[in-house]
């Protein structure tokens, strides 16, 4: 038995389509966020998104992600950790850049330096490494804090300097 051809059942049809199709795109928003750097840095990302309570990283992305302060807060003194690290170890720092660049594009320049600005003068220069300043110019109050930062010259930034210890060649 087929059913008859109506008006109504097409317009019924086409609605359910429409929000399946919401439904579709509202759930690649959630897969595919506004993530910064190479596939298998967003990758992780996006990981730490899906599944936060897996390990400490991941949940300190989540909370940092969603604006949460003692996420930012933990960011911003891994930072400092990794900064205050003489061993060379590009893949971590080369992470913790893009994390940080898409905190900043996430979050928008008033969130994030608002959050950085309560952070001591060391922190905030630790986080001044981390990120590529000139990338930064539609992010004017998180630029001036970076650059107003103390130039401190970490033993993060030394070991680079180093030849033969995975930094300077």
């Amino acid at each position: 038995m087929t059913l008859p051809s109506s008006p109504m059942r097409y317009d019924f049809s086409l609605r359910i389509a429409v929000l399946l199709l919401s439904g579709l795109l509202a759930s690649c928003a959630v897969l595919a966020p506004d993530l910064y750097g190479r596939k298998e840095f967003k990758h992780w990302m996006r990981q730490a998104l899906l599944h936060p309570k897996r390990d400490a990283g991941n949940y300190r992305f989540y909370l940092a992600y969603n604006g949460n302060a003692l996420g930012l807060h933990a960011y911003f003194l891994f930072a400092q950790e990794q900064a205050n690290n003489s061993e060379v170890n590009l893949m971590g720092d080369e992470a913790l850049a893009y994390e940080l660049e898409t905190l900043v594009r996430h979050l928008g320049d008033k969130p994030f330096a608002d959050a950085l600005s309560h952070e001591p003068p060391e922190i905030q220069s630790a986080v001044a490494c981390f990120l590529y300043q000139p990338g930064l110019s539609r992010y004017p109050q998180t630029l001036h804090l970076l650059q107003s930062a103390p130039k401190i010259d970490f033993p993060m930034l030394r070991a680079y300097r180093t030849p033969g210890a995975g930094g300077a060649q």
